[in-house]
């Protein structure tokens, strides 16, 4: 029959059982160490004595560099292209080194149409006749204008009809705006 302190004995047999295999696989070796632990081992590298003087002609080396001046940059940021030594631009005048090609003006040309829509027509009657007001959108703006009114800082309202709005500008270009 197994007793209480039969199982009590046991328990502490187990336990101290792995205390001592824990403590033999995981603490220090004495000796020599395994192969594995002495290829991590990393001694320091012998490193060279730097004599006073040494160091004082590499202070003195970084004073003068950090005491000179900077040459002027021979970069230009708006020129693309492939790089050119300095002695290559020494001796070639300005038209040498433009590589872009002649552009040759051609006649100004007409700025495009804003885009305006028409959104709408709106009509009244009045002891002349109907009346209309266009209801026109661009540029963001919104115009609300009748025939003679101008339509931003380029057009004039030449007439506004029941489903479209004919503008002029100062050249005399027309731009018809329907209703959609």
């Amino acid at each position: 029959m197994i007793t209480k302190t039969t199982v009590n004995a046991l328990k502490a047999l187990v336990a101290g059982g792995g205390v001592a295999a824990t403590w033999f696989a995981v603490g220090p070796t004495h000796g020599t160490p395994h192969a594995s632990v002495a290829s991590s081992i990393q001694r320091p590298a012998a490193t060279p004595e730097i004599t006073a003087e040494e160091l004082n002609t590499q202070a003195n080396k970084l004073r003068d560099h950090l005491n000179g001046q900077l040459s002027p940059s021979k970069r230009n940021p708006f020129r693309f292209g492939s790089v050119k030594s300095a002695a290559s631009h020494a001796g070639s005048t300005r038209a040498e080194r433009s590589t872009a090609p002649a552009i040759a003006l051609s006649a100004p040309v007409a700025p495009p149409p804003p885009s305006y829509t028409l959104a709408g027509i709106a009509e009244r009657n009045e002891p002349e006749g109907r009346k209309r007001t266009a209801v026109i959108s661009g540029e963001g703006q919104l115009y609300l204008v009748t025939e003679g009114q101008a339509v931003g800082s380029r057009y004039t309202v030449v007439r506004v009809d029941a489903e479209a709005v004919l503008l002029r500008d100062q050249s005399g270009t027309e731009l018809t705006l329907a209703l959609r």
